[in-house]
């Protein structure tokens, strides 16, 4: 793996004649963005529970193995988020046959334990018991000693929950070459090359499988790491053939295959009903991964496969790889203001962005989640308020909807009568023993 660059700032130095500030004028500023597979064994600020080591392997690489005693500080990591938006952490760790726990903390938020699952081998673990609501940014990843002795980390990135942007990633088009598709056994008249969307001709409207068993995959090996959302399915369209249900595998730069969970469980998605309706998935944590194996469960006929990719190739907008450009920015003026502010023509404050304040403007009203029961956090030029969720409203959105109201904000009116009681969420009426309709106005007939 090639090295991230750390944060940095190019500066010339002020004559020394110059009394106005001890600063320098920043050329350029640097920063992680969101997808780059940052190594964890050089952090922006290590702590007091940091300390590497280096594989044995054949392949030589550093890693990083915490010490230290619990909530020690293992390192801090800057990412500049360039869209606000909600985020995950992944991180690649090998685990033993004891479950660790690491913290891991946004900016100045509540540190959350993160349990890691057993393994025996080298996987990315994704923290999805923590979404992250950021704004665009410079924010620090802080991770901490829990109860992680012996747990080797090597690499984290942080991946948007949903891609902002994301299209089909070239298997219908033929953009992903017929190389790139293989299949664990293959029907001499249905090929791993022809598994594409829409796919259609005799001997070429799919891939099918030469056996009918649970060991059968399609494989896809991109050019690329892709961030992964969507897969639409469709069965074979000159056979019969389809799959009704599959499971997930991928993998990202060589590293071992595994399996697609969701909630702690290997997810099993459902797929056709019949030859030619197209079935889209929606991944709940969107997957970094340039292998992705299709491994079908149940079918009809035959296990029977045409696929499309939907997501958004980590080079455009994001990060492809350990090492690739890390997202820069011209700055004039006398002070880092990082990517949250404009740099001053001159003195030393900075300009901020919306909804960021301090010096640096480093500081965001949203940085400590202050909303609550599902409340999300809208930074202002000075504060911030909370959009409330429905049946709570006020200013940290802890308070119920009082008796007549409901909805976000408590801001509509209950049609119920005084023979109901009104749901402060949706604002359906309950109605009181022998009384009846919407608004719970109506008696009930005789018996």
């Amino acid at each position: 793996d090639a090295a991230i660059d750390d944060v940095k700032v190019v500066c010339d130095p002020l004559p020394s004649a110059t009394t106005v500030s001890t600063a320098a004028t920043c050329q350029t500023n640097s920063y992680r963005i969101p997808a780059c597979i940052t190594r964890l064994d050089t952090p922006d600020v290590p702590g007091p529970a940091f300390k590497t080591y280096q594989s044995t392997s054949a392949i030589k690489f550093d890693y990083l193995r915490p010490s230290g005693k619990k909530l020690d500080i293992i390192g801090q990591w800057h990412f500049s988020v360039p869209t606000a938006g909600r985020y995950v952490l992944w991180i690649r760790a090998y685990t033993f046959s004891t479950p660790p726990n690491i913290q891991a903390q946004m900016d100045s938020a509540a540190a959350q334990t993160w349990f890691l699952p057993t393994g025996h081998r080298w996987q990315w673990i994704a923290f999805t018991g923590q979404i992250y609501n950021i704004n665009r940014g410079t924010h620090t990843v802080t991770l901490r000693q829990f109860n992680s002795l012996g747990v080797r980390l090597r690499q984290i990135i942080l991946l948007p929950k949903q891609p902002v942007t994301f299209g089909a990633l070239g298997l219908q088009s033929q953009i992903i070459s017929d190389g790139a598709l293989s299949g664990s056994t293959s029907d001499s008249n249905a090929q791993a090359r022809y598994g594409r969307l829409h796919g259609s001709g005799a001997g070429q409207g799919g891939w099918a499988s030469q056996v009918a068993d649970n060991a059968q995959s399609l494989t896809i090996t991109l050019t690329r790491p892709a961030l992964i959302y969507q897969i639409a399915t469709q069965g074979r369209q000159d056979v019969a053939q389809w799959t009704k249900s599959f499971q997930l595998s991928f993998g990202l730069q060589k590293s071992n295959k595994q399996t697609y969970v969701e909630s702690g469980a290997i997810r099993t998605f459902t797929a056709n009903t019949d030859q030619n309706t197209v079935k889209i998935n929606t991944l709940s944590t969107p997957i970094l991964a340039d292998v992705i194996v299709i491994n079908p469960r149940t079918w009809s006929g035959r296990p029977a496969l045409r696929v499309e990719l939907y997501g958004d190739y980590s080079d455009s907008g994001l990060c492809s790889s350990p090492g690739a450009p890390v997202l820069s920015e011209a700055c004039s003026g006398d002070a880092n203001c990082s990517m949250n502010g404009n740099c001053p023509t001159s003195g030393v404050d900075c300009s901020c962005s919306l909804g960021y304040h301090g010096q640096r403007c480093t500081s965001n009203y949203c940085d400590v989640d202050l909303c609550i029961n599902n409340g999300t956090c809208m930074a202002g030029v000075s504060s911030f308020h909370c959009n409330c969720t429905a049946g709570w409203f006020g200013v940290t959105c802890s308070t119920p909807c009082p008796t007549g109201l409901f909805g976000p904000g408590c801001t509509q009116r209950c049609q119920c009568s005084n023979r109901g009681t009104c749901d402060a969420k949706f604002g359906r009426c309950t109605c009181d023993p022998g009384y009846a309709g919407s608004s719970c106005a109506s008696r009930c007939p005789t018996g």
